[in-house]
């Protein structure tokens, strides 16, 4: 998870207001400046209190780190990027599929799969989520930026004696990404524990139970013996130092200023991508920001295809999870 310096929190984001550098002059990169204020967040950083009062400022602020530099509509374009091949480009890729064979099922004729090959145009479109998502529960609240996204991949075909291309749909997703870096501390108050749990004056188990006649309990309640062995229950804050304790009956109940005391939640992750394709599948993408060096500089943006850790599955269809997805594709750059 990454953390935004404190000279650049609190002002308005203007990533995605901000005119894109001119690469040739800029040595450090697009990507690069967008993340410069940018730090991993560590387990002892400090963690900033929420407040309702705040709320409203909190959301006008939500970061969306790089994520806000993919506002907009992307299209795929005709690069003709091989000059080995005679013929011109039709889409702007290769699209491969592996796909269970006609005829087949997974019970009887298993194992027999088609191989396509396609060209193919592709559109994507982001929208920023204003105020970005809250997910709230406990003691840590976590502000995300929300950027949702479709996407939409044709394959690019010529058919003989016919001049106009033919278009054929072949993959379709929409979902979400998350910036996840906004974590704030939660703690209890007096006025959350009477709007959520109401207000208990006397709880007549711990008479019954333990003698214990004050009021509804905040903290655990420990078991002490006199000289003659004779037991008791004392609050916890009621236990004078050195003095030997037999059981610990739990708090029923929290107080104010309950959950300041860390460690804290911190995601290891700083992006998260969730997606729903309409063969069955759904997805749940979560990763890092990590810079390459080279020369001795520092490059957000890698050449060549991407590393990937995870693989999908096609639950909407008989094939196995051993192969990819129907709709994977390759791209060329």
């Amino acid at each position: 998870m990454l953390k935004r310096n404190k000279e650049i929190f609190g002002q308005e984001n203007q990533f995605s207001k901000a005119a894109a550098p001119n690469q040739d002059q800029d040595p450090k990169g697009y990507l690069a400046n967008l993340m410069n204020g940018y730090s991993k967040r560590l387990i002892d950083d400090p963690v900033r209190p929420f407040s309702e009062e705040n709320l409203q400022e909190i959301a006008n602020n939500v970061d969306y780190g790089v994520l806000e530099a993919l506002n907009g509509t992307w299209v795929s374009y005709n690069a003709n990027y091989n000059t080995n091949i005679g013929r011109p480009s039709l889409g702007s890729g290769i699209h491969t599929t592996i796909m269970p064979s006609p005829g087949t099922n997974p019970s009887t004729i298993p194992g027999k799969f088609s191989f396509d090959t396609e060209e193919y145009i592709e559109k994507l479109t982001f929208e920023i989520v204003p105020g970005g998502v809250r997910n709230r529960g406990g003691a840590t609240e976590l502000f995300c930026g929300a950027v949702k996204y479709d996407q939409t991949i044709k394959s690019v075909n010529k058919v003989e004696g016919n001049p106009d291309l033919q278009y054929a749909g072949i993959h379709e997703e929409n979902g979400m990404y998350l910036w996840l870096s906004d974590v704030y501390n939660y703690a209890a108050t007096k006025e959350t524990i009477e709007k959520d749990r109401g207000i208990h004056a006397f709880s007549t188990e711990d008479f019954e139970k333990y003698g214990y006649k004050g009021e509804y309990r905040n903290e655990p309640l420990v078991e002490v013996k006199d000289e003659n062995g004779h037991s008791s229950y004392i609050l916890l804050s009621q236990l004078k130092e050195g003095q030997k304790y037999y059981e610990i009956i739990p708090a029923q109940e929290i107080k104010p200023m309950d959950g300041i005391t860390g460690p804290y939640f911190i995601p290891d992750y700083s992006i998260s991508r969730s997606g729903v394709i309409p063969h069955g599948s759904t997805i749940t993408v979560l990763g890092d920001i990590t810079p390459e060096s080279v020369d001795k500089k520092i490059y957000y943006l890698r050449k060549g295809t991407p590393k990937l850790s995870y693989r999908y599955c096609n639950l909407g269809s008989s094939s196995s999870c051993d192969f990819p997805y129907h709709g994977r594709r390759r791209r060329s750059y």
